[in-house]
């Protein structure tokens, strides 16, 4: 992943039923996380991927 354009962090959230979306997502630059969360959508059980990348050369300021 790029971040020459200033970009500080990456999320994207994908439904488990998207299946060319999650293999694009896992063969993309290395994740910080992927998450699972599953959400109830017109009375249907959906799983849902969350994937995060972070610049690592973003300094965080602790207040």
């Amino acid at each position: 992943m790029n971040f020459s354009v200033g970009y500080a962090s990456i999320t994207s959230h994908v439904f488990e039923f998207n299946k060319p979306s999650l293999k694009l997502h896992e063969n993309v630059a290395k994740l910080n996380e992927i998450r699972l969360e599953s959400y109830y959508i017109n009375g249907k059980l959906l799983n849902m991927n969350i994937y995060s990348k972070t610049n690592s050369l973003v300094k965080v300021k602790n207040y």
